[in-house]
């Protein structure tokens, strides 16, 4: 066994007058949160297409409007505004009160993002279109759907 012991000593030694260098990463990060915050003025808007005639479809569009407003500490605050309608595969439907029926359509907001300057009234435009070629098969009855708004920041 006693060279195993020498090995170990010799082994000891070497590696004690050997210096390797190291190297270490640090990640610096920050967050800048500016205390701006926009909000709503109006919370509730309706868009009635009124009725739609199966026997005389045509393409409806009509709008309403939104008001907000952005107050806080920039003199321009960005603001981005989202809906839950995004991402809707086939598009918003709405929907039939009493069968399961629906008329397809389009909705679009006139302003999604932006800067805006501080306590002045902004308007968002929001606009439907259902083409008669979609509501001209359709059973009778009353039709609606709910679009839920966002403004951050």
């Amino acid at each position: 066994m006693p060279p195993i012991i020498i090995a170990f000593f010799l082994f000891y030694f070497l590696s004690a007058d050997i210096s390797f260098a190291s190297n270490a990463t640090v990640d610096v990060s920050a967050t800048v949160q500016r205390i701006n915050q926009c909000k709503f003025n109006t919370n509730d808007s309706t868009l009635d297409l009124g009725i739609l005639d199966p026997e005389s479809p045509f393409d409806r569009t009509i709008t309403t409007s939104l008001i907000f407003k952005c107050a806080g500490s920039d003199d321009l605050a960005v603001f981005s505004i989202s809906s839950d309608f995004e991402g809707f595969s086939g598009g918003r439907k709405m929907r039939n009160s009493s069968i399961e029926a629906y008329i397809p359509y389009n909705l679009s907001l006139n302003k999604a993002s932006g800067a805006v300057e501080r306590n002045m009234d902004q308007f968002l435009t929001i606009s439907i279109n259902v083409k008669g070629a979609d509501y001209g098969q359709v059973y009778s009855g009353s039709y609606s759907d709910v679009v839920y708004i966002s403004i951050i920041p």
